[in-house]
């Protein structure tokens, strides 16, 4: 048999309280008993009341408070006054039905009174009558007492009150904040609305880098008060009343926009200066029937993989035709894009290109050159066909990818789905996008699994004869089989093509899946 003391304070003095425990160990320091305190507030003033509150766990018989400062009590919560400034460490220490213990222990701050300082923000900042305003106390000084006065008959002791101001005017809020050392008042004035605020000006603009001749659109976007009227300078003789304006610059350089907005209770204008660029050439400008092939390559892959891109050219027109071939690399502004020498090709005949990359524009071996080509003809009866496909002895026939014409690419506001995304330890999918114009645009999708369960929805933006490619956009979902994805594009003007590609991770052919 073991035997525990615990000296307690009573009210009559000290009494020792003796515990007897049969059998076992009498130690267990704080087994199933978590100690623990709260108390407020949280900095307090030399003669303040500070509260404490026990957030002790576990079965609790006995709580033994020690305020750092000679103070002591025996209360589950129980509140304590600081006759000195300085850092109090307060312990808790608590007592289970056989002996276990565990304590806590706080630090608490103690500062001088001081005369109060007072001052307050209130928000929303340009309050319409009838809508409740929140004052919230920002005062210095440690106030103990509070008194608003809102110029209205309305008052209130709260610290940080709500308040409604029935009718529209400029009221005289006062706040008289106080403690034992002194008082100070603060007066604010607030200008309360009628049924409206003004509204405040804000806009912006897509795209955010627009060219010369280019379909740029401007939004509003101002916050206060509903605006019913709209005013916006273009700075360059143009201007516009809507609020969502259309607006072509048609010559490159700075211009200073602006956007004035009105209501009933007021007005507010915002400038930002837009930089506009030269207007992108075409490819060529003799040339102008263009087919776009979205994915070549002359480079390295997984493994021992070299991909490689033949093309096949056919005339399926009755007269000889002429073409040029541009080079259009993956993540690059290809608004200056290098261009082959003018060729030839007669009615029906057929011109294949092999290693199109290598050949034509002398990629050398060891580069790792992978994006898009396209084709200028002064013809619209050129056929165009690729084939990118592993060149290595583990390759096989590789992917074909048709060409398509600009006037068959996706245009803005037209959703295509590409099927048959499939990510396992056996095949990986990447998905491709190239923009079919000499403008920057912003191409989105979402991503779909099987069960039609949407995944994400994202955006890139390309700029001018851009395209770019994502690899393994199922991996984080993996396995997947029978994933799908759906593209399309918002900006003005924009036409653009897309595909997937399911690779064989043993052999790394690749299969191309066109939008449908």
């Amino acid at each position: 048999m073991r035997v525990i003391e615990r000296s307690t304070w009573l009210a009559a003095g000290l009494a020792i309280v003796i515990l007897t425990i049969p059998g076992g160990s009498a130690s267990a320091q704080g087994a199933g008993l978590n100690a623990d305190f709260t108390f407020s507030p949280e900095t307090a003033l030399v003669g303040q009341v500070v509260q404490f509150t026990d957030q002790s766990e576990g079965d609790v018989e006995f709580w033994q408070w020690n305020f750092g400062d000679g103070g002591i009590d025996q209360n589950q919560n129980t509140e304590h006054i600081f006759f000195q400034s300085g850092l109090f460490d307060v312990k808790l220490t608590i007592y289970g039905p056989n002996g276990e213990t565990d304590d806590v222990t706080k630090t608490v701050t103690i500062v001088e009174v001081q005369e109060p300082n007072a001052s307050f923000i209130y928000a929303p900042t340009a309050p319409v009558a009838g809508e409740e305003v929140q004052f919230t106390d920002t005062s210095e000084g440690i106030p103990t007492s509070w008194v608003w006065e809102f110029d209205d008959g309305g008052e209130s002791t709260e610290q940080n009150p709500v308040h409604t101001f029935a009718e529209a005017g400029v009221y005289s809020v006062e706040l008289t904040v106080s403690n034992s050392a002194g008082s100070n008042d603060e007066i604010v004035l607030v200008e309360v609305f009628g049924d409206t605020q003004p509204p405040v000006a804000a806009f912006f603009h897509q795209p955010v880098k627009p060219t010369a001749n280019e379909v740029v659109r401007f939004f509003d976007a101002s916050g206060g008060g509903s605006a019913d009227s709209w005013d916006w300078d273009f700075g360059d003789g143009g201007s516009s009343d809507h609020r969502f304006a259309r607006h072509t610059f048609t010559s490159e350089g700075s211009f200073d926009v602006s956007l004035t907005v009105t209501n009933s209770a007021g007005s507010d204008s915002i400038e930002r200066t837009i930089d506009v660029a030269a207007e992108v050439p075409p490819i060529d400008p003799d040339l102008d029937q263009i087919t776009f092939v979205s994915s070549a390559a002359r480079t390295g892959g997984v493994g021992d993989s070299f991909f490689v891109t033949d093309i096949d050219v056919n005339n399926a027109g009755a007269g000889m035709a002429t073409y040029k071939v541009a080079w259009l690399p993956r993540d690059t502004d290809n608004s200056a894009p290098i261009v082959s020498d003018e060729a030839t090709i007669e009615a029906g005949e057929t011109v294949r290109i092999s290693d199109v990359l290598g050949t034509v524009f002398g990629v050398p071996d060891g580069t790792d050159a992978v994006g898009a080509v396209a084709f200028a003809s002064d013809s619209g009866d050129l056929k165009i066909f690729s084939r990118t496909y592993n060149s290595s002895d583990t390759g096989t026939f590789g992917q074909a990818i048709p060409g398509v014409a600009s006037g068959d690419l996706i245009p803005a506001g037209v959703m295509k789905r590409i099927l048959f995304f499939t990510e396992n330890g056996g095949y990986r999918s990447n998905i491709g996008f190239l923009n079919g114009t000499g403008a920057s645009i912003s191409i989105k999708w979402r991503r779909f699994t099987a069960d039609g369960t949407m995944v994400d929805e994202a955006s890139v933006g390309l700029p001018a004869w851009g395209n770019t490619q994502f690899n393994k956009v199922f991996s984080a979902e993996a396995p997947v089989e029978g994933g799908y994805v759906d593209v399309w594009t918002d900006t003005e003007g924009a036409v653009f093509t897309a595909y997937g590609s399911v690779l064989d991770n043993g052999t790394s052919d690749p299969t191309t899946v066109l939008p449908d």
